[in-house]
């Protein structure tokens, strides 16, 4: 029995549970396609001690709010009730149309004494089927007032969530993508690409198609749509201090670790970095936890994207060294393009020349973006949590808190996971056009990491940050970012 609601009026007097009462439903449809269906719709409220408003038809329901929602509101007669614990709803099955109807929650009101509930339903409702759904509906499978009714539903979400084995040693995928996955209405989907268009007529031509031939071509690239932003500095990029940021506030800040010994594989001598640790020999820095590593051997031996007018890809393995000086900004002081060093493969220094160097900063950065776009963000974020979302639907009813908590992130999961597999990571998609590794380096490097992946290591960040030796916050252009600093 829900103990917020209470036996008496506005004015606290007592209701005569005899006579009729008017209701106010208030129906919020779910954003799906087809989710309105042109049936009758009936509604009981009812309680644990088996008292019930009556079947109540929901009249003039096709009244529609044109607020930008879908939503309906109608008024009904039915017994006035002390307690409502539950509601019923169905179709009238009187119409011909065989079409299911998606709630996403009804709100009831009732006028003689105030009283709001809420019962979220969050499903497709279909003829010939009645539904049971109790006010604010959470609660965990020993308390579920419907046990038999929380076993239907998810032996069916079993039957619609099934995972499969990824492609060649991937994380698993959905077998199919259910409907209740699928994108919003189609005309979400037609303001998607009417928005693709203005944005295309708006700067395709500078983007795509103009010819840049100096670093100040790139500022064209701004528009109303794309406003240049208030602090844009055309020389930042090619500081050392803004290089060492990248590593902390920009892509991928989750593979930098202190060093507590220079890598065997990179070809450095401690008298080489001696003019860039601020009087300081490496030994010292190291021992007083100021010089960081990052190191890209996951990337060695990657294929890439298929030649391009018969130039081969080949791509860059990295690894740099980074020093906290005592500004505390962090300063690139040796790069390494590739894993064994050797005559061709130097280590590249501050001291270089100045467009060598910029250079070795711009290829480390190009491994940086691919990792972080094959690995960080596509594999261990997208494709790993997609067997996450099947299992929480196929193992959680919709009432559990757990899956409430959970279910804002999966929003639109599946369904661009699905799309991504067809048209961005296939053969010949778009990542095969725009990346240098193409879609089979980017399945290979998720392919290779993804076993040292762990839920209480990367997957728990005090953990993460613990493993990596990250222990002090602090604030730059007003974003709160997690630093690898002295301890």
């Amino acid at each position: 029995m829900a103990s917020d609601q209470q036996s008496v009026g506005l004015n606290g007097e007592k209701q005569e549970d005899t006579e009729p009462v008017e209701y106010v439903f208030t129906v919020h449809l779910g954003h799906k396609r087809n989710a309105d269906a042109d049936k009758n719709v009936w509604v009981s409220l009812n309680s644990h001690f088996g008292e019930t408003s009556g079947n109540v038809l929901l009249e003039n329901f096709f009244r529609k709010d044109f607020d930008g929602d879908l939503r309906y509101h109608a008024r009904a007669t039915g017994k006035y009730l002390y307690d409502v614990d539950y509601i019923k709803l169905w179709l009238d099955t009187s119409l011909p149309s065989n079409d299911a109807w998606h709630v996403h929650r009804i709100d009831a009101l009732c006028k003689a004494t105030g009283m709001r509930l809420k019962f979220p339903f969050n499903m497709w409702i279909k003829p010939n089927q009645s539904y049971t759904i109790c006010h604010l509906a959470t609660s965990i499978p020993t308390h579920d007032k419907f046990p038999g009714k929380r076993e239907q539903d998810l032996c069916e979400a079993r039957k619609t969530y099934m995972l499969v084995d990824g492609m060649d040693g991937m994380p698993p995928q959905i077998k199919k993508l259910p409907s209740d996955e699928e994108y919003d209405s189609q005309q979400k989907a037609t303001l998607a690409y009417e928005g693709l268009d203005l944005a295309k007529n708006a700067f395709w031509d500078k983007v795509l198609s103009a010819k840049w031939e100096k670093l100040s071509d790139l500022k064209d690239v701004y528009c109303k749509i794309f406003p240049k932003p208030s602090d844009v500095n055309p020389n930042i990029w090619q500081e050392d201090s803004f290089f060492g940021s990248q590593r902390l506030v920009g892509a991928n800040p989750s593979v930098i670790q202190q060093c507590t010994k220079v890598p065997s594989q990179l070809g450095v001598k401690a008298d080489m970095l001696k003019p860039f640790l601020e009087g300081m020999d490496l030994k010292a820095a190291i021992k007083a936890k100021r010089i960081f590593v990052v190191d890209y051997n996951i990337l060695e031996g990657v294929p890439c994207a298929p030649p391009y007018k018969g130039k081969e890809w080949k791509l860059c393995a990295p690894i740099g060294l980074f020093f906290v000086n005592k500004a505390k900004e962090l300063m690139p002081i040796a790069i390494q393009l590739f894993q064994k060093p050797s005559k061709t493969n130097p280590v590249f220094l501050p001291s270089d020349p100045k467009y060598t160097w910029m250079m070795a900063k711009l290829w480390f950065n190009h491994a940086d973006s691919t990792y972080q776009e094959s690995y960080a963000h596509l594999g261990s974020t997208h494709l790993l949590m997609e067997g996450i979302d099947v299992v929480t639907h196929r193992n959680l009813a919709k009432t559990h808190p757990i899956f409430k908590l959970l279910a804002p992130h999966f929003l639109y999961l599946l369904a661009i996971n699905t799309l991504a597999r067809t048209m961005l990571i296939n053969p010949g998609g778009f990542v095969d056009k725009i990346m240098s590794c193409g879609q089979v380096g980017m399945r290979e490097i998720i392919r290779k990491q993804l076993p040292n992946w762990r839920m209480d290591t990367q997957g728990t960040l005090p953990n993460d940050l613990k493993n990596r030796k990250c222990c002090r916050h602090f604030q730059c252009n007003s974003v709160f970012v997690i630093i690898l600093l002295i301890t």
